[in-house]
């Protein structure tokens, strides 16, 4: 079981009662990840962002319907995002077996919403930089943002270099 940790936007959209997130019910080897909505040229938006690592993917153009299978969302773009940055293929699996079943909870970490803000700048800059939203490669901005230099517990890090860190060293014990 996993948990996304949602900001009050996306709680209010889903009209559920959320958890608290309590670190020794989390069993996931990533830990729970962190949800937020934003609009961009007045299409919703989602952001996602590991609380371990700070690895950011953002979902663009969803519906209120779709906000509604939020777990649905993280799954599909979690997979996707993990082979786009060549993970291991027994990893993902475990991964998204992590997130089969998901709870939502309230966030509780301030400096995670603060990188996930940044995270939206730097989305917001780059759309604008290229014309607008119907002209990016939101694969390619994924990719661009997660190579992003953030600060996570005082140091100074890369998500992407993080999230390798975290999975090599899983590869190792099973080893």
């Amino acid at each position: 079981m996993g948990f996304l940790c949602c900001t009050k936007k996306i709680i209010e959209l889903l009209n559920v009662k959320p958890e608290i997130y309590i670190p020794e019910n989390d069993p996931s080897f990533l830990g729970p990840w962190y949800v937020n909505l934003f609009f961009i040229e007045r299409k919703k938006c989602l952001i996602f962002v590991n609380s371990k690592t700070l690895f950011p993917f953002i979902v663009i153009n969803q519906t209120k319907k779709d906000i509604e299978q939020i777990d649905h969302i993280f799954r599909r773009n979690l997979l996707k995002r993990l082979h786009a940055e060549s993970i291991n293929t027994d990893i993902i699996a475990r991964t998204i077996k992590d997130y089969e079943k998901t709870t939502i909870c309230k966030t509780s970490n301030r400096s995670i919403l603060g990188s996930m803000n940044e995270f939206i700048f730097h989305f917001r800059v780059i759309c604008e930089m290229e014309g607008g939203l119907s002209n990016i490669d939101v694969d390619k901005v994924n990719s661009e943002i997660a190579g992003n230099i953030m600060k996570l517990n005082n140091e100074y890090i890369r998500p992407k270099d993080v999230l390798v860190e975290i999975i090599d060293s899983l590869l190792n014990r099973w080893s």
